[in-house]
């Protein structure tokens, strides 16, 4: 009687043991995903999180072309200019981040508002050495890029190389655009947030048109 019964009671182990498994696997992965967004929080939290992200993702796409078409390009030109890319690269990513750090320590100790926000971008714009020295480098960049794809195209070769340089283009092109839409949308925002506040909310009934005073 009792023997019968044994694989059943294996059987209740086994799946109770799979079960504690499987949940200690489960709060591992959760540990593993709050720490990771531990570590990214205070990018993806901050202003121009999704513009820091995307720029590092773009740059080191084009860091990783660069480097293998320098790896099969047949000449020095063209290894030279898949150099230059991977310190281009490293430039936009670089000052993606300089760029949310400096709006972040500028307001720091202050309510995160889209007038604060709109304030401290232009005072960047306006007054911080690093971002005018950046605007001079990013239109010099832009003309090597073009340089490079010519020098590459017409000379020895590197592929990859060439679609390193027109990561880049792409990425002068897009950057600007972003931060003339997101400084636009902030400033909409402050405009039309400012009108709601100021309507008065006990004015007069709107009357139907035709209707009779």
């Amino acid at each position: 009687k009792i023997g019968p019964a044994q694989p059943q009671i294996a059987m209740i182990y086994i799946r109770t043991g799979c079960g504690e498994a499987c949940k200690a696997q489960c709060k591992a992965c959760s540990k593993v995903s709050k720490s990771c967004k531990g570590c990214w929080s205070p990018i993806t939290d901050a202003p121009l999180g999704d513009y820091v992200l995307g720029t590092w993702f773009c740059m080191l796409l084009a860091a990783v072309c660069a480097a293998a078409g320098a790896a099969s390009a047949a000449c020095y030109e063209s290894r030279m200019i898949c150099g230059v890319a991977i310190g281009m690269a490293l430039l936009h990513a670089g000052f993606a981040y300089y760029l949310q750090r400096r709006i972040v320590n500028g307001l720091q100790g202050q309510s995160l508002s889209a007038e604060k926000l709109v304030q401290e971008v232009a005072r960047i714009v306006l007054y911080d050495v690093g971002f005018c020295l950046y605007v001079l480098a990013f239109f010099g960049c832009f003309g090597l890029c073009l340089y490079g794809t010519v020098v590459i195209v017409f000379s020895c070769g590197g592929g990859l190389g060439y679609a390193a340089l027109s990561l880049l283009v792409f990425f002068h092109f897009v950057a600007p655009s972003y931060g003339m839409f997101w400084y636009c949308g902030q400033c909409c925002g402050l405009c039309c947030g400012a009108r709601l506040e100021s309507s008065d909310p006990s004015g007069p009934v709107p009357q139907p048109v035709g209707a009779q005073a």
